[in-house]
């Protein structure tokens, strides 16, 4: 897979900035970022010395400049942006093996972290399982890190591991992926049940909402992208059907605790098509800017 210049059309970079977020629900946003600010903080990096006023905290008084130059000088330390939303993006094999499928999620990486940060959201982006966890804080949109970020990621040609949901506390999350794991659904109910609250965004195909009863079923292996064509028969169907309504069940259980709800998209979706269905229900009740 290459980095593609048509995975973000320019409509698709303008657009990542036009959305408003929903408010977040839930606790206040905690882990420091990779990029400065002008203002001091609390962080363990040292930045600049000021003299001392009446009041400050003694404790962070440089005695050893006052016992040479008697001068009463304060340290003060970096501060950095705090992290509010956490957008994980699957990188597995069962959206590497799939082009449609890898097109539309890298796209809704883009749009999702581009909306949160033309809100004036500091954000950070994790690509796959084990993948750095990169924040980006809140500026010009599209912000040219992300996309750069985004491109590279889309252009390796080794996908990532199982997909896991390690959500930190106190911060919104998003998860765009097939939630297809390779390990079978009762693994996909377990990760799930143990997780915290996120929104998933859940890219598919229609064959697998409705498969054609009269034709033959392909059966995909989620991490090697193999297919078995066999016939679906009215008993393989139905039993198909059941576990396709347990799966939509277990992706609710996240969705809840978040306050949120599960959003799908059909990776035959084009960009102008994307963006309507973003608009109408990705970013509901803030509408457009």
């Amino acid at each position: 897979m290459t980095s593609d210049p048509v995975l973000f059309p320019p409509e698709l970079l303008a657009a990542a900035g036009m959305f408003r977020v929903t408010p977040a629900k839930g606790g206040a946003p905690f882990s420091s970022g990779r990029h400065r600010s002008p203002r001091r903080g609390e962080s363990a990096e040292f930045q600049d010395f000021r003299s001392y006023a009446p009041g400050d905290d003694l404790r962070r008084v440089d005695w050893n400049i006052y016992r040479r130059f008697h001068r009463l000088l304060i340290r003060q330390y970096r501060d950095f942006p705090r992290m509010k939303h956490l957008v994980i993006l699957d990188d597995t094999a069962s959206i590497r093996c799939r082009p449609a499928r890898a097109f539309l999620a890298w796209r809704l990486a883009l749009l999702i972290c581009g909306t949160l940060l033309a809100n004036g959201d500091c954000t950070a982006l994790q690509i796959g399982e084990k993948g750095r966890r990169r924040i980006f804080a809140p500026g010009s949109v599209p912000s040219a890190p992300l996309v750069a970020e985004l491109l590279e990621s889309f252009g390796r040609k080794t996908p990532g591991d199982a997909l896991s949901f390690g959500i930190p506390p106190g911060v919104r999350a998003w998860v765009i992926s097939d939630f297809m794991d390779p390990r079978g659904l009762d693994h996909l109910e377990m990760c799930l049940r143990r997780s915290r609250g996120f929104t998933p965004v859940r890219v598919f195909e229609q064959s697998e909402i409705h498969p054609e009863p009269a034709a033959e079923m392909r059966l995909i292996d989620a991490e090697s992208g193999a297919e078995v064509t066999v016939s679906p028969g009215q008993f393989r169907l139905a039993s198909y059907r059941e576990r396709l309504a347990r799966f939509e069940r277990l992706l609710a259980i996240p969705a809840r605790r978040a306050g949120s709800r599960v959003h799908a998209f059909d990776a035959a979706l084009g960009a102008p098509e994307l963006l309507r269905q973003c608009a109408d229900t990705l970013f509901q009740g803030g509408g457009t800017k």
